[in-house]
């Protein structure tokens, strides 16, 4: 399903932000979110802690209280959540509404440890009233330093959330070899070569260095110096072999060789419904292959570049940049995907929009 909600201008309406926590079991996701709200800067923020299990540990942890929803004394609420997300995102909102509790102007999901994000953010986004309300701001995906070389090594699910992820933060760095987590890092960009990495110790950043980070890696509308210019060019040099669905070589980490990247490029612009047909074609045949796409499109007749993002069955409503200053002009679109190929992309595209893969 193409999810655009559409406004006068023909483009998103303002919705509340949804950045998404994910990353491994124990990589620091608890952690950061501790640090990061007592900042005032997300003084004003719903929090959904995703449990596994019966037993919740994570929110008595974080928030040293029991109950399912939890008036933090920053005036954030926290809620923990075990089962239903898009009930928990329609309770905040309509409890929001009949002002039962403090306004809030972001939501922040912390997933399970094994959370797939592209599986949680399809059901999300294709519901009627999140689709309307919510969009997805970012996903940020934490690592460990120590273990996530494993990690990535044996779970899938690890590799998902990294591919999945617009920034990355590595954790436990000061208890990790210095070129343990070089390698490490380089592992983080051959996966996700767009989403940029920071070394994070005890969840220790603040709110305006994480956006920043995130707006690098061109999931800010308005940024005005978006890091996918730069990953369109980087993940032409990521694309392995089409349509390889076999084992791992030798050589490579199991996984690895399935999950690639690469950037389609169009040869001229087209209209918004030209390109949701191209986009809800592509991810009715591939969608569960498709970890994120991300790009910069033209269209007409107005000339406006839209930020088109998405991952798995779900495309994001565009938004329209106030200006674009990457290298190259605009008019791609770079995907990580699994398991699929090149060409079978391109075919998803075929009929409605012209397009080529460089390799620079």
């Amino acid at each position: 399903m193409v999810s655009s909600i559409r406004g006068a201008s023909g483009y998103a309406v303002r919705t509340i932000p949804v950045t998404i926590v994910t990353g491994f079991l124990g990589s620091g996701k608890t952690t950061l979110l501790r640090k990061l709200l007592v900042q005032p800067a997300w003084g004003k923020v719903a929090v959904l802690v995703n449990e596994l299990g019966e037993i919740g540990l994570d929110h008595d942890l974080m928030w040293g209280a029991s109950g399912t929803t939890v008036l933090l004394e920053n005036g954030c609420v926290c809620c923990s959540v075990r089962d239903d997300l898009v009930e928990a995102l329609e309770s905040l909102f309509w409890q929001r509404l009949q002002r039962r509790i403090p306004a809030f102007d972001r939501v922040v999901i912390e997933t399970t440890g094994i959370a797939d994000p592209g599986a949680l953010v399809g059901p999300l986004f294709s519901h009627p009233l999140i689709a309307e309300r919510y969009r997805l701001d970012a996903v940020v995906c934490t690592v460990d330093a120590q273990l996530g070389a494993a990690q990535l090594q044996s779970h899938a699910e690890a590799r998902g959330q990294v591919a999945s992820a617009d920034a990355l933060l590595l954790t436990k760095t000061d208890l990790a070899a210095a070129d343990d987590v070089a390698s490490l890092t380089a592992r983080l960009h051959a996966i996700n070569p767009y989403a940029p990495v920071r070394e994070v110790v005890a969840g220790d950043v603040s709110v305006d260095a994480l956006e920043r980070l995130v707006a690098d890696s061109g999931a800010d509308g308005g940024a005005t110096r978006s890091g996918l210019d730069t990953a369109a060019a980087q993940a032409d040099e990521h694309e392995g072999d089409e349509g390889d669905d076999g084992d791992d070589e030798e050589g490579s980490y199991p996984g690895h060789r399935r999950i690639r990247s690469f950037a389609l490029r169009f040869t001229r612009p087209w209209t918004v419904e030209a390109l949701d047909a191209a986009l809800q074609h592509c991810i009715a045949a591939h969608g569960d292959a498709i970890l994120r796409v991300k790009g910069v499109v033209t269209v007409e007749p107005d000339g406006k570049s839209l930020l088109v993002q998405g991952m798995q069955h779900t495309i994001f409503p565009h938004e329209v940049l106030a200006q674009w200053h990457g290298a190259h002009e605009p008019g791609f679109l770079v995907f990580i995907v699994r398991g699929v190929s090149v060409a079978a992309v391109k075919q998803a595209f075929a009929s409605h929009l012209t397009t080529h893969a460089t390799h620079e």
